[in-house]
């Protein structure tokens, strides 16, 4: 049992909200091209977080569909919000998967491997794959990212989240966050190594940006509510960061700061989604 990265590093509703605005029906619809799902493809989501990716791909893909997550909450909240079916979520280890050899057609993660050794990380999808199965592993390179995000932020909201963001380092390495983030590289290395077959490389980028007002109010509404939250759970991990007085006037500068809500903001990230089949002969 564990809820270490729902209660210190992101919450269920932030990160369901981040999610939502990547996982929308037309990057579900480039993902099933590109990595090829037939119509009764079962599917493995791990690190399913609070659901969002499996949720939105069991509008268009009515075969298996499991999430999997370590965290306890992502869970429970995945099983309260499941919409269809077609829909399981099991808690469990991303390196020790509760699943017999062969069991899926498609294993799929998004931001997972950075957090994970790496090998044993893709040894597990070989298992999990039946013969001629397929491994799909997305990576967020945000040395790619190209952004615009006007920075309206007083020097005294940057002066008190210096201090916040100095105790988030800490909880970072402590939850181990990012330590095992290698270049796509050595990623396609190891995958050969292992003995996947037909490996690609493909990207899809993450593109924020709409002059839909409904759309940039539900941006800037996740960035708030990301900070606030940032905030809150630096403060659970050491409550003598700040004075009462300066948390609460920290909190009115960031609702201040998110109140401007024509603020054009701009966002590309690209995602590398990383492809390769298990043999139909494959040897463990």
């Amino acid at each position: 049992m564990s809820t270490d990265w729902s209660i210190k590093v992101q919450g269920i509703e932030t990160l369901n909200l981040s999610r939502t605005l990547r996982f929308t029906e037309d990057f579900i619809e480039s993902w099933i091209k590109k990595v090829g799902l037939k119509k009764k493809d079962s599917v493995l989501e791990i690190g399913c977080g609070p659901g969002t990716f499996t949720r939105v791909l069991s509008r268009k893909h009515k075969g298996r569909i499991v999430g999997l997550d370590l965290d306890t909450n992502f869970i429970n909240y995945c099983n309260q919000e499941r919409t269809h079916h077609n829909l399981e979520y099991i808690q469990g280890n991303a390196l020790e998967v509760p699943f017999k050899d062969n069991s899926f057609d498609i294993v799929s993660s998004h931001t997972v491997i950075e957090h994970v050794q790496n090998e044993l990380f893709l040894k597990e999808h070989l298992r999990l794959l039946k013969p001629g199965g397929t491994a799909v592993v997305m990576n967020v390179r945000n040395e790619g990212r190209i952004e615009y995000d006007p920075d309206v932020s007083t020097d005294r909201e940057k002066e008190l989240m210096t201090v916040i963001g100095n105790c988030f380092d800490k909880i970072c390495e402590e939850v181990s966050i990012c330590e095992h983030q290698n270049s796509p590289e050595e990623i396609l290395k190891l995958m050969t190594k292992l003995g996947f077959k037909s490996i690609r490389l493909e990207v899809l980028p993450y593109l924020i940006c709409s002059d839909n007002m409904d759309f940039r109010t539900q941006i800037i509404e996740y960035k708030k509510k990301s900070q606030l939250e940032f905030v809150e759970m630096a403060l659970l991990h050491d409550s003598s960061l700040l004075t009462i007085e300066e948390i609460n006037e920290l909190k009115g500068l960031i609702q201040n700061k998110y109140s401007i809500k024509n603020t054009w903001s701009f966002s590309y990230v690209p995602l590398m989604i990383f492809i390769g089949k298990k043999g139909e002969s494959y040897d463990q």
